[in-house]
């Protein structure tokens, strides 16, 4: 096997097909680490850092690894190797073949990623327990790298069953009859109509995509100044994001309406056996009728009658709404690795020290 350091434009643009292609193989449920989301992230984000790929090839030459990140300097002083990920969208996946040996591909990767020099790596906003990742961060624990962990939430999914009878014959007594009320009393309302946007052309694309941020605009996120809308350059990230996907067949848009009008939404994408939804918000002024709720468990159905999905993802931290509807979690968090040892590296190295000791003078405060 052998490693290599992939920058620029053209060479990056160069590797989407093949890299696409692993992506597919590694069944991460990401689509946003298909290249050309990660290189319309960079672009939209973090358009002043470079971005690099840390690839690995095995001996027939195929690629079986990849690790996007941007590489930076803090105050000047310290290079630092972030993942494409902040609050609005993260796609800094480590993408592995699973039929190459992971344990031989991690080691491969760690030589690449000694190579850029970094005095540490900040990998945020990924899923700690996946086996890619835990593998890399057992490798370079056994390459002496300062290692630190650190946990942001639990993540709620709901593992679907065969049928919306027996998903729901899985729910306490309480939810049953809960969700059954919140359906008829807003049918009681009017008409209720779940819209769904699959395949869609680019002008429903756009007729859809401007109904949810209206939705949102309308919700608390609006007053609170944290919806997408209240953000152009992250309006048209989102805009030019959904046709990618869309492009990719991956895109889902559901759209609540009562009577014809939106009150609800929820949109995200669709691989490897998983819908993640990455927005989802409802009209403040319909409260009383539970549309989130009511928006979920529509959702579900038709995730459970099309028997594509097998996982709903509801990517946000765990909370009342979405733990009703959840049946399993995950682990969202933060790895950063410091190269080298004290000697070579006292920044990175001191760094990893003070958050795992930050970390435990938490933990210990909580016991």
């Amino acid at each position: 096997m052998n490693h290599e350091i992939i920058r620029g434009a053209d060479e990056i643009a160069n590797l989407t097909d093949e890299w696409n292609r692993l992506w597919t193989a590694s069944r991460v449920p990401v689509a946003d680490a298909r290249l050309e989301i990660v290189q319309l992230h960079r672009d939209s984000f973090a358009a002043d850092q470079e971005l690099a790929l840390v690839i690995v090839r095995d001996e027939e030459g195929r690629l079986v690894a990849g690790l996007p990140v941007v590489e930076n300097r803090e105050h000047g002083l310290f290079r630092v190797e972030r993942g494409l990920a902040n609050e609005w969208h993260q796609c800094g996946q480590l993408l592995i073949d699973p039929d190459a040996d992971s344990l031989d591909v991690c080691n491969e990767l760690v030589d690449g990623m000694s190579r850029l020099r970094a005095n540490h790596w900040w990998l945020d906003w990924i899923p700690l327990e996946r086996p890619e990742w835990e593998t890399l961060t057992e490798v370079a624990t056994e390459r002496a790298w300062g290692v630190q962990h650190k946990s942001r939430f639990e993540v709620g999914i709901t593992v679907l069953p065969e049928t919306w009878e027996t998903f729901e014959a899985s729910l306490s007594r309480n939810s049953r009859q809960k969700g059954r009320g919140e359906l008829k009393k807003i049918r009681q309302v009017g008409t209720v109509e779940l819209e769904v946007f699959a395949g869609a052309s680019e002008s429903d694309l756009r007729r859809g995509l401007n109904e949810a941020f209206d939705i949102e605009m309308q919700s608390w996120k609006g007053s609170a100044g944290s919806a997408i809308r209240c953000h152009p350059r992250v309006e048209q990230f989102f805009f030019e994001w959904a046709e990618k996907i869309n492009r990719a067949g991956l895109f889902r848009l559901f759209i609540l309406r009562v009577d014809g009008k939106a009150i609800a939404f929820d949109f995200g994408c669709a691989c490897a056996g998983w819908y993640r939804a990455h927005k989802v918000s409802f009209l403040a002024d319909w409260s009383a009728h539970s549309p989130g709720n009511v928006l979920n468990q529509l959702v579900l159905q038709h995730l459970i009658a099309d028997h594509e999905i097998l996982v709903a993802d509801s990517v946000g931290p765990m909370n009342e709404a979405n733990r009703r509807w959840s049946n399993d979690v995950y682990r969202l968090g933060r790895i950063v690795l410091a190269p080298g040892t004290w000697l070579r590296n006292v920044p990175g190295r001191a760094l990893v020290s003070l958050l795992n000791a930050r970390s435990s003078l938490k933990r210990s405060v909580k016991t």
